[in-house]
């Protein structure tokens, strides 16, 4: 019983990677520019397949991740300069739909582009086994461990370190006065959604040869990206990445303990709990005070 709970607990960290790198690029978009993008899950979808593909090509996991970082960075500059920055003086609700629109496009341009039929890959790493006692863990998993919090440690020394995170926070604070002192709000912008769509990139290359890859995944990603994100504080990273973690931990607990029918339904169970009993989340949001 200890043993197969340790397993699932570990395999829901390995979830909660996926869903707090994804959360935190929604975060940040939200935390400078007050923006819901919910084409967001598709930013990780399209990730996805740019992985597939890369590593069929070159036969390495980190060239697909890296592919697929670049990629979706660059579209996250692409939608940000064509699509959001014209919506910038309008009302927020116009950003929304767009990303509505958005998101039924890319998922739709996705089943052309790519079809219909699911696709996966496995690296040498799957059949790896790394046991630790009595508790055994894919190396596969533990690679997504390892690489999500190097890439969540680097994302908080950007922040610390240098001049652009720090501007980054500050307009998460006011950014019509970053304006006044010479920092260009449009800069910032497209750095915010070249920054979340890496990062779903990245989930998307770390997560791909654990999945079944179809061309409306993200609908699921964000969702659940969005609950981690209400769960955790909306426009706060650190309680992004915390209920990530949460969140993953508890649906692999109730698919294991309970039945894996229920799996996606507690996430959305935990988020309803967490409307009624705490609506703020773990943590206050302001993305400026916690990374």
């Amino acid at each position: 019983m200890s043993t197969i709970f340790v397993e699932q607990v570990l395999n829901g960290f390995v979830n909660g990677c996926g869903y707090a790198l994804i959360a935190i690029g929604l975060t940040i978009v939200y935390g400078i520019l007050s923006v819901i993008n919910l084409a967001h899950g598709e930013i990780f979808m399209i990730g996805a397949f740019v992985a597939y593909f890369a590593y069929a090509a070159t036969g390495s996991y980190a060239a697909a991740v890296v592919g697929a970082v670049v990629v979706t960075t660059l579209f996250g500059l692409l939608i940000e300069r064509v699509i959001f920055r014209p919506l910038n003086p309008q009302p927020r609700i116009n950003s929304l739909v767009a990303s509505v629109g958005l998101s039924l496009v890319l998922s739709n341009g996705a089943l052309w582009v790519f079809g219909g039929v699911p696709r996966y890959y496995t690296t040498p790493l799957t059949n790896d086994v790394l046991r630790i006692g009595f508790v055994s863990f894919a190396a596969q998993r533990a690679v997504i461990v390892a690489a999500t919090l190097a890439t969540i440690a680097a994302l908080a020394l950007f922040y610390r370190g240098s001049r652009l995170g720090k501007a980054l926070r500050a307009a998460s604070q006011d950014l019509e006065a970053c304006s006044l002192v010479g920092i260009e709000p449009g800069r910032l912008g497209a750095v915010a959604f070249a920054l979340g769509a890496g990062l779903a990139g990245v989930a998307g290359g770390l997560l791909s040869p654990l999945y079944t890859m179809t061309y409306d995944m993200g609908l699921l990603a964000v969702m659940k990206a969005f609950a981690v994100v209400i769960v955790g504080g909306f426009g706060n990273v650190t309680g992004t990445i915390l209920a990530g973690f949460l969140l993953g931990i508890a649906e692999s607990l109730g698919g294991g303990f309970v039945s894996p029918a229920y799996q996606d339904t507690i996430v959305f169970l935990i988020l309803v709990l967490a409307l009624l009993i705490r609506p703020t989340g773990l943590i206050r949001e302001h993305l400026e005070e916690n990374i």
